[in-house]
């Protein structure tokens, strides 16, 4: 091997770890933009449970609705019907935000359709947290589409920043 050879691949070798650095920075970089602007930081906003969710009735269950058997079958009269039961005591976050979306839909059902004010004004009357209607208003905008995909990007989409995480 000649030398001017073997000095162009000392030469490339003291390059390694220049261009693995530069890779590494590249790197952090990227996870740094993904971890404050891309990546979802769900609001803390729903208050601890008093009586959290827990599978089973313990007693607080009310009926909701019960069902007639299935396919035109006949009941066994031994056994009670099946019932679809609710436990109204129940206050965790996920209860939490099904009242605050109650609250907005039982206004909003009322409103005419495409009332983007009439749907800005019932997120902001809602019980719902106060961090949460804030962002709702910084992302409406002043028409209906930009309301709608405030109130997904909000409240409901996977991802929303009022969304509580599933138990």
């Amino acid at each position: 091997m000649s030398d001017s050879a073997q000095e162009a691949m000392r030469s490339s070798f003291r390059r390694w770890p220049v261009i693995a650095g530069i890779i590494l920075l590249i790197l952090l970089i990227a996870f740094a933009i993904w971890w404050f602007f891309i990546k979802v930081h769900r609001l803390d906003v729903w208050k601890d449970a008093k009586v959290p969710y827990s599978v089973g009735c313990e007693g607080g269950c009310k009926p909701l609705r019960a069902f007639a058997p299935a396919h035109g079958g006949k009941h066994n009269k031994d056994a009670p019907p099946p019932q679809l039961v609710y436990n109204p005591r129940i206050d965790d976050a996920v209860a939490q935000w099904g009242d605050c979306l109650q609250s907005i839909m039982s206004c909003v059902i009322k409103l005419p359709r495409n009332d983007d004010k009439g749907m800005r004004n019932c997120v902001a009357a809602s019980i719902c947290p106060k961090e949460c209607k804030e962002r709702f208003a910084r992302e409406a905008g002043s028409d209906m589409d930009a309301s709608e995909k405030a109130f997904y990007n909000v409240f409901t989409d996977k991802e929303a920043v009022c969304r509580p995480d599933e138990p």
